[in-house]
């Protein structure tokens, strides 16, 4: 019935009201009629037409009711639809519907939903574009702008306006000619509103304030309703400034780089500054460049170096004004770079080379003026200030080389100066060296001779002496070995100061090498009635040290406390271990004068004694103590003394100790060729120690033949033909280099060839050499190393032969 009356036009409520009518009439006649039919008495004609009326406006009741509940049913839904609608139509597109229970409403719920989800994608697509679009113009560094065709902003990002130095807001609707007016660039524009090709980019200079920018701009069409035309254009500008300065610093730095490193690799001035001029020019695009330097003698600028940038600057006119300002700079006291414009006018040639202006800076180091650096510059470049600092580096670094040349010439010459005095040293040296083996050797043969016949004398071989000319004779004896161990401390006082004392390692044992120190000085305490005594630790029992030399030392700490100790006084040696610090100690003690306090620090310096009148009262030459001094620092040691006056002295020796677990006996090494040894010619200008050398090789198995004079060795070689000689350079009648000659040129390379010297220093052994010996030793002779020295000279002979 709903459906028949939609078609009569009647609105939803009405016909719901008509239906429920017309469903509720029937019950309400059918039940009268039926009340009729059967008490037709019951009723009265009037009750039965109330009874009617009741009915039916009971029923007219009930439909307005189903009719109100009905239509609000049914409206409820379209309520929510139209409600959704509206909010969606303001903007809240996240408003959803309920799901209908009619059929035709569920359908219309459903096409409202696909709407506003389809809505709701494009809605939200479309803020994602713009807000990407906006992500995008905002993060790229260059500034971008969005004009149309009247060359108007319609947008712009942050970094266009940072760039124009303006807001954001303030760029919208302004024409982009009010900050460029340059022709190439308007026409890139137009070009690119006409929907042409997009233009590359055109370089642009913008002012704004006090900065002056460089950019680059490009202009990019956009898209109109046609090929040929545009809606706007898409203005991209980058700025180039701090790039461009960048470059110009780097580019500053390598020619800084490059000036410095020809100052540090060349030496001639002259070449470095002709370096400096060149990058300086290519730097600053300067036309000419001058260096004046000024003379220290003359005081005047001299032209040192040009260079010229533009050949038509080379002229007479532009070197001339270049001095001109070089004096200016030089008499204003300038001490910083300038500028100083050119008068142009008054000089053709300066005009024709485009100089108009010039940079100047003064060449200055340690304080003073050395020269001026001069560039003639182009007007039409402005000079800017850190140009100016540029060429005050650039004049500082032209100093430092020049200082650095007149450094060197002065070295040059202090060098030769010095090398004079050099050669002048060693010359004295060498003279000094020969005069003191020659003065030894001189020395050595009439006391050698003295002691000898003093001994036979002894001896009694020539008669039996009297009492006092015993006495006499125990004088002259004592005398002259007195006099040789003078010599030889003058002789080991020239090794040591020429370097060439050599020392020979061996393992040794203490106690003997200490008794034996002991046993050399006994008679000389006993004379003076002087008790001796010795304590040794235990648990020392051998040193890798030069035995010779620690007896040596032992023996001169002994001589002394023994001279300074009066008589009935007390000595001793102490030797005493640290295995911590691993060295021994050998202290030497007495009960003599003792040593000032003042005194103490000059005791180890030769020819220097504590008290001057001691030497008149003791007598010395003061060698003795810097002797041990020098010795023990060449074991690696070092010396010391404490001392009273009036209560004695301590000297001690401290030398590097490590403990033997093989317990060394200090005996020799057995002799390199076994029991079958060499031929061996011995010349020998000292007889005593030609027959104790002789002794000792005889002894290691070696044949023998002693010569004392230079003939005597040649003739000996002659019919003996040996295959080692050692031979004294000091030899008498014919020296020793002449026989070493005369022997190498008659046995050219069979004959080994030993030369012995007393000549210390480094000239000794090359006249040796060159005179034709093989090795070279000094005196005193170690017996040891002859033979090690007899050896390696053998050995090398057999490998040249096979």
């Amino acid at each position: 019935m709903l459906r028949s009356l939609r078609h009569v036009g009647l609105s939803l409520p009405v016909r719901i009201f008509l239906s429920s009518m017309a469903f509720g009439m029937l019950p309400v006649a059918l039940t009268g009629l039926a009340i009729v039919a059967q008490r037709p008495d019951v009723l009265a004609p009037g009750d039965s037409y109330r009874l009617v009326l009741g009915a039916f406006g009971l029923n007219v009741l009930l439909a307005s009711f189903a009719s109100v509940m009905a239509a609000r049913h049914l409206t409820r839904p379209l309520d929510q639809i139209t409600s959704a609608a509206r909010a969606f139509g303001a903007g809240k597109i996240e408003v959803a519907l309920p799901r209908a229970k009619s059929s035709e409403l569920a359908a219309l719920t459903d096409a409202f939903e696909e709407m506003r989800t389809a809505i709701t994608l494009a809605l939200t697509r479309e803020r994602s574009e713009k807000l990407f679009s906006r992500t995008v113009l905002e993060s790229v560094p260059s500034a971008l702008l969005l004009i149309d065709p009247d060359l108007r902003v319609l947008s712009a990002n942050h970094a266009a306006a940072q760039l124009f130095q303006t807001a954001d807001t303030e760029l919208h609707g302004r024409r982009i000619t009010d900050w460029f007016a340059d022709p190439l660039l308007l026409e890139q524009a137009r070009i690119a509103l006409a929907g042409g090709p997009s233009p590359g980019g055109q370089l642009q200079e913008l002012t704004l304030g006090t900065r002056t920018m460089l950019l680059r701009v490009v202009m990019t069409p956009l898209e109109g309703p046609t090929a040929w035309t545009a809606t706007g254009a898409l203005v991209t500008i980058e700025d180039l400034t701090e790039l461009t300065e960048v470059r110009q610093r780097y580019t500053e730095l390598l020619t800084l780089h490059a000036i410095a490193a020809q100052i540090l690799t060349t030496d001639r001035l002259t070449d470095t500054l002709d370096v400096i001029l060149r990058h300086t020019l290519e730097l600053f695009t300067a036309r000419i460049g001058c260096v004046f330097l000024l003379d220290p003698e003359t005081t005047e600028l001299a032209l040192a170096a040009k260079q010229v940038g533009a050949a038509r600057a080379d002229s007479p006119g532009c070197a001339l004004i270049a001095r001109q300002i070089a004096e200016h700079v030089r008499a204003s006291c300038q001490e910083c770079a300038t500028v100083i414009p050119i008068d142009a006018e008054q000089h053709d040639d300066l005009r024709s080379g485009d100089v108009a202006v010039a940079m100047a800076t003064p060449i200055i180091a340690t304080g003073q003026l050395l020269g001026v650096v001069v560039l003639g510059m182009p007007g039409s470049c402005p000079i800017q200030p850190h140009e100016l600092q540029l060429l005050g580096t650039i004049g500082g670094l032209a100093g430092l080389a020049a200082q650095k040349m007149r450094l060197y010439d002065q070295l040059r010459h202090a060098n030769r100066e010095l090398s004079q005095v050099n050669a002048a040293l060693v010359q004295a040296a060498r003279l000094k060296d020969e005069f003191l083996a020659n003065m030894s050797h001189e020395l050595r043969t009439p006391l050698n001779t003295i002691l000898g016949r003093a001994g036979v004398l002894h001896a009694g071989i020539h008669g039996l002496l009297s009492e006092d000319q015993q006495r006499m004779l125990r004088s002259i004896v004592e005398s002259g070995q007195h006099l040789r161990t003078l010599i030889d401390d003058i002789l080991d006082l020239a090794k040591l100061e020429a370097g060439k004392l050599e020392l020979h390692y061996a393992s040794v044992q203490v106690a003997p090498l200490c008794q034996a120190a002991l046993r050399i000085l006994t008679p000389a305490a006993h004379t003076k009635q002087i008790s001796l005594s010795i304590q040794l630790d235990p648990a020392v029992s051998s040193l890798r040290v030069d035995a010779q030399r620690l007896t040596q030392i032992l023996v001169k700490l002994l001589a002394n406390a023994v001279k300074f100790t009066p008589a009935q006084g007390q000595l001793g040696l102490e030797v005493v271990r640290d295995a911590a610090q691993g060295h021994l100690t050998f202290t030497v003690w007495d009960t003599g004068i003792g040593i000032a306090q003042a005194d103490l620090e000059r005791l180890f310096q030769p020819f220097v004694q504590g008290d001057g009148s001691l030497t008149r009262q003791y007598g010395g030459t003061g060698l003795g103590l810097s002797l041990v001094a020098r010795m023990t620092a060449l074991h690696g040691g070092s010396v010391g003394v404490e001392s009273t006056v009036g209560v004695g002295s301590r000297f001690w020796v401290r030398l590097p100790w490590e403990a033997d677990p093989a317990g060394a006996t200090g005996a020799e090494a057995p002799a390199p060729w076994g029991d079958s040894g060499p031929l061996v010619l011995l010349a020998e200008g000292h007889p005593e120690q030609g027959a104790r050398l002789a002794a000792y090789l005889e002894q290691q198995g070696c044949q023998v033949l002693l010569a004392q004079s230079g003939p005597e060795a040649l003739a000996l070689a002659e019919t003996a033909q040996p295959t080692i000689a050692v031979i004294d350079v000091q030899l008498p009648v014919l020296d020793g280099l002449t026989v070493l000659q005369r022997l190498r040129a008659r046995a050219g390379t069979k004959l080994v060839l030993v030369a012995v010297t007393g000549l210390a220093l480094p000239e000794g052994r090359r006249r040796a050499h060159t005179a034709g010996a093989d090795l070279y030793l000094t005196r005193p002779i170690r017996p040891r190393a002859l033979i090690d020295a007899m050896a390696q000279g053998r050995s090398a002979h057999q490998e040249e032969t096979a």
